[in-house]
Order: C-alpha cells, then sequence, then structure tokens
C-alpha cells in the first residue's frame, strides 16, 4: 500500500464529519479529519470552504469517497415531518416563536 497522505474530500458539516470518522474507525481505514475552523476568524472560511477535509493513504480514496456518498444519501423514506416543513418556511423571515405560533 502506498503511504503517500492525500487530501480524499472536503466534508460539508460537523455531523457529516462525525459520521465519516465513526465508520473510518470501525473500518480500520487510516485517516485525518482536519477541520477548517479558524477562532481568530470565528469559522467564516467553513462557510467559503465546507467544514474541512478527509486525508488518507492515496490507497484507501475510493473506498472512503464510496462511505461519503452513502453517508450524503438521504435515507429512503425520510419525510421532513410537518413541524419541520413548518420552520424552514417561517424561520428565514424571524416568524417563528418558540411555541411553534406564527408571528406575522
Amino acid at each position: 500500500m502506498s503511504g503517500e497522505t492525500v487530501k480524499v474530500a472536503t466534508i460539508e458539516n460537523e455531523i457529516e464529519a462525525g459520521l465519516l470518522g465513526s465508520v473510518l474507525v470501525e473500518r480500520s481505514i487510516p485517516h485525518t479529519l482536519r477541520s477548517y475552523r479558524d477562532s481568530a476568524y470565528d469559522g467564516i472560511y467553513q462557510v467559503q470552504k465546507g467544514w474541512g477535509a478527509v486525508y488518507a493513504p492515496a490507497d484507501y480514496k475510493e473506498e472512503i469517497l464510496e462511505i461519503l456518498a452513502d453517508i450524503r444519501r438521504e435515507p429512503a423514506g425520510c419525510e421532513p415531518s410537518e413541524e419541520s416543513e413548518q420552520i424552514g418556511q417561517t424561520i428565514g423571515d424571524g416568524q417563528y416563536s418558540e411555541q411553534g405560533e406564527d408571528t406575522r
């Protein structure tokens, strides 16, 4: 196996990083997850570049990309709840109170 470590993929968010890290540890795949978070800039680069990146030996790249694709795929039969749809529709306008009442 090649010892060369390469950037395999950009990680979109902290949840994805946690899931990917767990699967890679479970499968004994050597890797490093690197966050783009920089406290001096209050995480501003994570908005532009993603949460971070996963690095691993080149020989594991395809396997990790397949695992990441599975993680990113939405689970079958997973429909948003009525409440989450309501929050999604109104929270952008700041018109959703903690009690779920429309504040328009």
